[in-house]
């Protein structure tokens, strides 16, 4: 069954879930040919994309040879530096779709304040 997100068109239901180390290009490519509809991108900094950072770039290395729809999903603790670096993958790869994360439970993003915060309810502790 075809469905959309916005204009974008997705041809079945399908999902490549992002799974660090695993959600590369060259996996999807893989994953494109079995048939899936749609496929998301592991998170990806916004701060390296907007300073240009070599190792976090050549994550998308490929992505402009796939057929499916592709969400990059990126992260960050400032939203002016994830438009900037949304703008930047849309102007390089021509991305449609972009995952915005002000903040997520993930160890990379701790040095950068990119993480959940912890928070109180109710005398409880709570993410």
């Amino acid at each position: 069954m075809k469905w959309s997100i916005r204009n974008v068109k997705i041809k079945n239901q399908i999902v490549l879930a992002p799974m660090a180390g695993i959600s590369n290009p060259s996996y999807m490519k893989i994953c494109e040919e079995m048939g899936i509809g749609y496929a998301i991108t592991e998170l990806i900094s916004a701060e390296a994309i907007v300073r240009n950072n070599k190792k976090t770039l050549e994550m998308l290395n490929g992505i402009e040879t796939l057929k499916i729809p592709i969400a990059v999903q990126i992260f960050g603790a400032k939203p002016d530096t994830i438009a900037k670096a949304a703008k930047i993958l849309t102007d390089l790869y021509q991305i449609r779709l972009i995952e915005k994360n002000f903040r997520v439970s993930v160890f990379p993003g701790y040095k950068n304040k990119g993480r959940s915060q912890k928070i109180e309810y109710n005398n409880k502790e709570s993410v």
